[in-house]
C-alpha cells in the first residue's frame, strides 16, 4: 500500500492501469486496496474513467504527519 500512496501523494488523478504498471500488483489486489482506501474516504474515484486520487483531507493528514515526524517516506 505504501507504493500506491507514494504515487498518489502528488494529488493528481491516476489511472488504475498506471497503478497496475507502476506497482506490479494484480488488478484484483489493487482494486481491493483502492476499495479499502475509498471506504475510509482516503481516495476519490472516477468510475467512468477508472481514475483515482487522494482526497484533500487525506493529503493534509499525510503532509502533517510527514512534517511532524520528520519521516521522508510517504
Amino acid at each position: 500500500m505504501e507504493v500506491i500512496l507514494e504515487i498518489l501523494k502528488d494529488g493528481k488523478w491516476h489511472s488504475i492501469k498506471e497503478l497496475v504498471d507502476k506497482t506490479k500488483l494484480h488488478e484484483f489486489k489493487l482494486q481491493m486496496i483502492i476499495d479499502f482506501l475509498a471506504n475510509f474516504n482516503f481516495v476519490e474515484i472516477r468510475k467512468q474513467s477508472g481514475e483515482i486520487k487522494l482526497t484533500r483531507e487525506f493529503l493534509k493528514i499525510i503532509k502533517t504527519e510527514k512534517m511532524s515526524s520528520g519521516n521522508k517516506r510517504f
